[in-house]
């Protein structure tokens, strides 16, 4: 499996480096950007690849902005805890039963996950996750801007012991 995800946002014509990578745009810059093309995609039945918080990565479609994935952790399982160099999250959990810690600065909670939940995980948060139960702990997650590649992902100390390993780079 690769690490995830191979996407590239350095070409988007909003991206203009640094942290946090996409700075404000106007409405005219849009005007100048050609139409990505739209498409469609089923969810994998295997996943592509393993995120540097250990868990399975589903990659689904993506556009200049942002990109989709389903992530989830095996039943039973804790992720790595890690933070994010220059990309920020939406998540909604699809299925399992689990926790989620979040800390910005001094500012620090965990959150039950289920079915319904939504959450976010803005730049620079450190975040780990763990599912409870017999059924794995998914959710689909919007990256904006669209992952980077490897490094975008680093390990930070955690609320929990991970059980599952790093991805192999």
């Amino acid at each position: 499996m690769a690490v995830w995800p191979p996407a590239n946002h350095g070409n988007s014509p909003f991206y203009k480096g640094g942290l946090g990578g996409f700075e404000s745009y106007f409405l005219p810059n849009l005007e100048k950007t050609a139409m990505s093309e739209f498409q469609t995609k089923r969810l994998p039945v295997s996943p592509d690849a393993v995120a540097p918080d250990g868990s399975d990565v589903r990659v689904l479609l993506g556009l200049t902005m942002g990109s989709l994935a389903h992530f989830e952790l095996r039943p039973g399982q804790t992720s790595i805890p890690i933070a994010h160099r220059s990309v920020e999250e939406i998540w909604f959990f699809l299925t399992g039963r689990g926790e989620m810690w979040r800390k910005q600065g001094e500012r620090e909670e965990v959150v039950p996950v289920e079915p319904g939940v939504c959450i976010t995980i803005p730049l620079g948060t450190h975040f780990q996750f763990r599912s409870f139960g017999h059924e794995g702990l998914g959710a689909i997650g919007i990256t904006m801007p669209p992952w980077p590649g490897e490094g975008e992902g680093y390990e930070v100390k955690g609320l929990w012991p991970p059980t599952v390993r790093p991805p192999l780079h």
